[in-house]
């Protein structure tokens, strides 16, 4: 989300896990990001889910 666009919504079947949420975010992130011409100056920002926690590299 931007201050005047938003980025692509996905859908999601099941129950959102820590794969599932990665996923998204592999799949999705960048492209929001160069959408929405924020490459530039792009901030990540999320909340303290336990899924959104795990690190995965």
């Amino acid at each position: 989300m931007a201050v005047n666009e938003t980025g692509s919504l996905v859908f999601i079947d099941g129950i959102l896990n820590k794969y599932k949420y990665l996923n998204i975010l592999k799949e999705n992130l960048n492209q929001g990001a160069i959408k929405l011409n924020l490459l530039d100056d792009f901030y990540f920002q999320q909340h303290n889910d336990p899924k959104h926690a795990q690190l995965e590299l």
